[in-house]
Order: C-alpha cells, then structure tokens, then sequence
C-alpha cells in the first residue's frame, strides 16, 4: 500500500498561497476554514461555485488510486453532470469522476466526457449533511473498475469493463475537488487521503494534525531566537522568517514531541511528516524528515532545497519503522518527529 498524501486542510491555517505550493497548483475558488469541519472544531477546506482545487501527486503517475473524503454539499441541485465531487485527472483532463444527480440526489460515476458510467446505490445525499466517501477505481479504455463506499456501505460494488479513460494517457496524476454551477454550490472537504493502490476499502476514516509541543531527544539545530525549538516552528501557517531553527552541519537533528491524539482510533493506517523549508546561500542543501519510536530514529526521503520555503517535503509512514508493524495509537502518541540536515 502506497499513499500519495494524508490532508487534514488544517496545517496553512487560512492561507491558501501556502496549502496550494503542496500540491503545485493555483487554481481558484478553495478556501480553507480553521473549524466547521466534520467533527465541529476541526478545520475544513471549502470551494465555492464554479470554484475548483487539484491535488497533483508526488511520484509518477498511476492507473489504480484509492481515494477517502469527508464532504458536505450545501445544495446538491447545483452539482450533475460537469461538476465532479471528486475527479481523478490526467493533468487537466477529467479521467472520470464522480457527481450527484440533481434530480434524484444519487451518486453518479460518469466519464470525464459526462457518459454515465454507474448510479450508485439508492439513498440520496442530502443538503448540510457530512458523508464518507470512499472510491477505488482502476484506469482502463476496456477493463475499468469502479467501486464506492459512502458512510461505509458499498453504494457501487463494482462497475467493471468499463472505459473510463478520457485522456490519450491510461494514467491518473492528481485529483480535483469542485463546487456547485450555481451561487449556492458550496461543498465542503476535510479528512482526506489518497494511495496509488486498489486494496481492500479503508472505512470511514480521521486525519488528525499533530504540531511540535515540546523539544525532543535532540536539539542540535540553532533558534533564530531563544533556546527551545518547538516554539520556532509550530506555528499555523508557517511564519517563513519571522523565527526558524536552522543549520549547516550535515548529521545535526532536531526533533520534537507532540500533543497527544484527542481520541482513540481503531487503527492508524499511516503518519505523515512534513516539513516547511528553504536554503538561505548558494550550496547545495538537503534535509530528510525523522520519525522516532521505541528509541529508535529513523531518516525519510532526502530532499533538496530551493530558496523558496515549500511545504512539499513529505514521508508517508504507513508503517512503525522501529517495529515494521503497524501504528498504535499509543505509539503515534509517545511518537517524535523532527528533521536532519543531511548537506
């Protein structure tokens, strides 16, 4: 199981020049909202009408994608055909996608042409109610296969031989969200994951923000001011250089604890690090992201820096590099996480 990326849309606070440098897209109409999301204080994304955002993946392109979403339509009659939910796209084109019908509320699979592919199941969405979705899909001009889930009960088991390719290119490089065609088509996002594979449904599922609360088992980068680190660099949004933690010594490591979850999740089917960084001189510079668990720290992806701050370095860890078995939520909770310079 590979995931592309987890989204709780609470990491950039309310500014959206941050949240879309992730995804290295600009497209209007998100905006990010700090509560009103799915479990009432949690953050959401928004998109207005007519308003769209696309997720571009990190990594090669893929023909089987795994999508979860929570969302809320505020007036279904706006959506149908032409305005997907969720889209899987091949750069801007719509490989297919998924929508509701405007007169009978039900979910639709169509291609991105507007073919209708799959109607799914019998009970309607409706207005200002949270929902669950889940889709499989495998890309195919022959052998397609759509499944759906929403709020865990299968709405589509599978829509097979189906060609829901709508590009020259069988492949999927990122997703779109997208409002209504009307003033009143506002929808609404958060809990969001995607992975590059077709495996078993997820289920309903939570993304949670976690954010330094305390310096960790090492502190060797410098504060641009003060003596602890966490405070450096827990803001939300980033502040870029207003205060930092930095360095030049290849090896150093900072890392940090952080809060405890707020509830106790069934299974954590992975975490995700993210770090906010940029070089400030001329040579070439690299970090990785750490992950520390049971006393043991382990490296994610070496990225190069640029002298921009970007917001796209990040490791998917759908497993506990100390144990090679999966999170529990006591291990996310006693759990460190920090950076190392590497150059």
């Amino acid at each position: 199981m590979a995931y592309r990326y987890m989204e709780s849309f609470g990491w950039a606070g309310t500014d959206t020049t941050i949240f879309q440098s992730r995804y290295n897209t600009v497209l209007a109409g998100l905006g990010l909202q700090t509560t009103g999301g799915r479990f009432g204080n949690g953050p959401r994304g928004q998109v207005n009408n007519s308003g769209r955002q696309d997720f571009n993946f990190p990594g090669a392109p893929t023909a089987t994608i795994r999508l979860g979403t929570a969302f809320q339509v505020q007036d279904g009659a706006t959506m149908g055909s032409g305005n997907p939910l969720v889209a899987f796209l091949d750069a801007n084109t719509i490989q297919c996608y998924i929508t509701i019908n405007t007169a009978t509320r039900l979910l639709e699979l169509r291609r991105g042409d507007n073919t209708l592919l799959a109607t799914a199941g019998s009970t309607p969405v409706q207005n200002a109610s949270w929902y669950y979705l889940e889709v499989i899909c495998t890309l195919s001009n022959t052998v397609g296969q759509v499944s759906v889930q929403l709020d865990g009960v299968a709405v589509i088991t599978t829509a097979a031989n189906l060609d829901n390719v709508n590009s020259a290119a069988v492949q999927c490089t990122g997703i779109r969200i997208q409002g209504g065609n009307s003033g009143s088509g506002l929808n609404l996002y958060c809990d969001m994951f995607c992975a590059d594979d077709v495996a078993a449904f997820q289920g309903e599922s939570r993304v949670t923000l976690l954010t330094p609360a305390a310096d960790g088992a090492a502190s060797a980068w410098t504060p641009s001011t003060g003596t602890t680190l966490f405070n450096l660099v827990d803001e939300i949004p980033p502040n870029g250089d207003t205060d930092y933690i930095s360095s030049a010594t290849a090896g150093q490591q900072a890392l940090f604890t952080f809060s405890n979850l707020t509830y106790t999740p069934a299974t954590v089917f992975a975490v995700q690090t993210s770090l906010y960084a940029r070089k400030d001189d001329a040579a070439a510079r690299s970090i990785a992201g750490l992950v520390r668990s049971g006393g043991t720290t382990t490296a994610g992806t070496t990225y190069n820096l640029t002298t921009s701050y970007l917001d796209i370095y990040l490791d998917m860890w759908a497993l506990n590099p100390t144990t090679a078995a999966a999170w529990t939520a006591a291990e996310v909770d006693g759990m460190e996480a920090g950076v190392q310079c590497i150059a």
